[in-house]
């Protein structure tokens, strides 16, 4: 039925491991327990045949009552016990779900950072912007001597 799809697309949206999952799986649990238990009327099913298809037989009509009131207490104590299957899925996916939330944070703070850091090269890069910007002093490169023995094979 459609709130039952509707509580499924909510239970697939959050992964495992999320607190939000919980209750969507346990009401989807509940609402399939009672669903069970009212459309089949309690597991008394009522069926009432008739028509052309009996009439050759010398039957008019025939009503029947299906008694499966155990098969469908049996299934609605599994549909609810399913929605207690939320806490355990919760406790066992909880930690890479943690896992996964603190490299994805991590992720994110790391293009933050280069993202400013570029910013800021190129605020630097311009002279008029340079001034305002907090910029770093360009970095002198030392020049080294070179012994005049190298410098001679390098000419050779």
């Amino acid at each position: 039925s459609i709130p039952l799809l509707f509580l499924a697309g909510l239970i697939g949206y959050y992964p495992p491991g999320n607190y939000a999952r919980i209750p969507f799986k346990f009401i989807s649990s509940a609402y399939l327990a009672i669903m069970l238990l009212l459309f089949t009327n309690g597991g008394h099913l009522y069926v009432s045949l008739g028509g052309d298809s009996l009439a050759s037989l010398g039957i008019v009509g025939m009503d029947m009552t299906l008694d499966i009131v155990a098969i469908i207490y049996l299934l609605s104590i599994i549909a609810f016990v399913k929605g207690f299957l939320a806490f355990t899925e919760f406790t066992d996916n909880r930690k890479q779900y943690l896992e996964d939330l603190a490299e994805k944070f991590n992720r994110k703070d790391e293009k933050r950072a280069s993202r400013s850091e570029k910013e800021t090269e190129a605020e630097c890069a311009e002279p008029e912007k340079a001034e305002e910007a907090e910029c770093p002093e360009p970095e002198e490169v030392e020049e080294t001597e070179v012994p005049e023995s190298e410098e001679k094979t390098e000419t050779e």
